[in-house]
């Protein structure tokens, strides 16, 4: 009579014993939250910045607008602006042949973008320092300066930028083939 309840009470000892560690893993993950939650809270202005420096649309419509606000700015005529074949939602255009397996981030985007811009030298450079300077992120690809050829072909005192350049953008799931499953095998681990 004695070994039965012996053998129920180790049992019950090994499931309180057991019970104990899963409660004391479940408070440490409890905590964690809790840093991770006041960190997110601490960190929320940068992620907003973050969002509007790689944002999850293309939109260029937003990043013309702030060229073209610059170029008032400072007094530039824009020559010519104009925006390459770009997914702008939905399936990504990314060629097969390109070597994006070596990309470490494949849900990045770029909107091809290329602009000329007709002004003195002082207010070109000022104009490059703000473009460097703005939230959301340009690539340049070419940036060449020449001068003006006015009427008759002639040299003017005036200069010409060009730029050719890939401006990126987030979109989840929209460089990869099979996103979908992907993201539900994350879900399921």
């Amino acid at each position: 009579a004695i070994r039965p309840t012996l053998n129920t009470i180790s049992d019950l000892l090994a499931q309180i014993k057991s019970q104990e560690e899963i409660a004391q893993k479940l408070n440490d993950k409890l905590n964690n939250l809790e840093k991770a939650q006041t960190v997110w809270n601490a960190q929320g202005q940068n992620i907003s910045l973050l969002d509007q420096a790689l944002p999850k649309k293309a939109n260029p419509m937003e990043y013309i607008r702030q060229i073209e606000a610059l170029a008032g700015v400072h007094g530039l005529n824009i020559i010519s602006l104009s925006l390459n074949k770009t997914a702008l939602a939905g399936k990504s255009i990314v060629p097969e042949e390109t070597d994006e397996k070596e990309t470490p981030v494949k849900d990045i985007n770029k909107i091809g973008l290329s602009f000329s811009l007709e002004g003195p030298y002082s207010s070109l450079s000022n104009f490059l320092k703000d473009v460097e300077n703005l939230r959301r992120i340009l690539d340049e690809d070419s940036v060449s300066i020449r001068l003006a050829t006015g009427e008759q072909g002639q040299q003017t005192q005036t200069l010409v930028l060009a730029i050719n350049a890939d401006v990126p953008f987030f979109e989840k799931g929209a460089g990869l083939p099979n996103a979908k499953a992907k993201d539900e095998e994350a879900i399921k681990e």
